[in-house]
Parts: C-alpha cells; sequence; structure tokens
C-alpha cells in the first residue's frame, strides 16, 4: 500500500472516530455554561414574555401596571410598584413587569411574580436560564456610610431578616462566604 493511500486511511479513520464520539453524546463532555439546576426544578419553563411586544413604549409598560427603571433606578411607574407591594402586603398573588433600560443597549424586561407565598423572578434575556425563586421582598432604605446620601434598595433573597448593610456589603464581593445570595429589582439613591 502506497504513503498516500495510507494517510488517507488514516485520516478517514480519525474522521470517522469523531464522528461517532459526536453522535454517541460525547460533545456533553464540550465546556458550557452550567445551569443552576435548582433554579428550574420543579418549574414550567416561563412563557410570559412569549407574545410581548420587545419594543413596546414606556407608556404601555406603564398602562399595564410595569414600571421603568433607567439602570437599577426606577425612571417611571412608582406608583404601580406601589400597588404591587399593597397586594403583596395583603397577600394577594401579582405580577409587575419591569422594563430594564441600559446605555448603549437594548432594553431587556423582568417579570416579578408573587404568588402568595413566593417570589419568582424571570429575566426576558433567557428565562429558562434566569428563573429565580426567593422566599423574601425587601424595600429598604439607609446609608452605606454617614458620608452617602440616603438611598432605598428593593431586593429579593432567601436569607431571611437580610438588612440594608448586608446588601450593600454584598455588592461587588466575589467572596460566596461574604456575599449574600440576592437579586436586586431596584435601587434609587
Amino acid at each position: 500500500m502506497k504513503a498516500g493511500a495510507r494517510f488517507t486511511r488514516a485520516l478517514l479513520v480519525i474522521c470517522s472516530f469523531i464522528i461517532v464520539l459526536s453522535m454517541s453524546g460525547c460533545e456533553a463532555l464540550m465546556e458550557q455554561e452550567e445551569i443552576d439546576p435548582t433554579k428550574t426544578i420543579g418549574k414550567d419553563v416561563y412563557s410570559g414574555f412569549d407574545n410581548m411586544d420587545k419594543e413596546g413604549s414606556d407608556d404601555q409598560i406603564l398602562a399595564a401596571g410595569g414600571i421603568v427603571c433607567d439602570m437599577a433606578k426606577v425612571s417611571n411607574g412608582e406608583g404601580n410598584f406601589k400597588s404591587f407591594m399593597d397586594k403583596v402586603n395583603e397577600g394577594t398573588p401579582c405580577t409587575i413587569r419591569i422594563k430594564q433600560k441600559i446605555v448603549g443597549k437594548d432594553p431587556y424586561y423582568r417579570d416579578l411574580i408573587f404568588d402568595g407565598s413566593k417570589y419568582r423572578l424571570v429575566i426576558s434575556t433567557d428565562p429558562q436560564q434566569y428563573d429565580y425563586t426567593y422566599d423574601y421582598l425587601y424595600d429598604l432604605s439607609g446609608r452605606k456610610n454617614k458620608n452617602c446620601r440616603r438611598s432605598r434598595i428593593v431586593f429579593l433573597s432567601n436569607t431571611k431578616d437580610a438588612g440594608f448593610e448586608d446588601i450593600i456589603g454584598s455588592i461587588g464581593v466575589n467572596d460566596k462566604e461574604q456575599k449574600i445570595d440576592y437579586q436586586l429589582v431596584f435601587r434609587n439613591q
């Protein structure tokens, strides 16, 4: 057998081997973004964004009872958020849509759902991956230190009795032991 034919045969065998491995499920060994299974266990895939007008105006969001945030600050719809909190305090299931604007990027949406006992936050960029459940919704005010202005922070957490200082102290911390598990809804300074 000639050297060229052996090389072609070896190349064919290697290609066949790669194809067989990929078809047998070994592609699962390739590096992929890890999804925390506790986020989606027992939940149906959220479909609340399916029929939504992604180009919806701020006025449409506000008319539907939602709020609009520029960066992390509420720019419009504070009265709608107060109505949402009134229902939460009554124990009435309710939902509020948050249009999140970011400078230089397309807006995205977050649906905050209260089922009467727990809170679910789903983010429109990937509802299957960004679907969180929390036990507590906090609306707190405070100061980072005496030289700072008073600010308000609204967040979700599974930590009972989480305080303003706990969240402010967690911002920018990478050490999991020092960082409290929370999801920011908005922050006004």
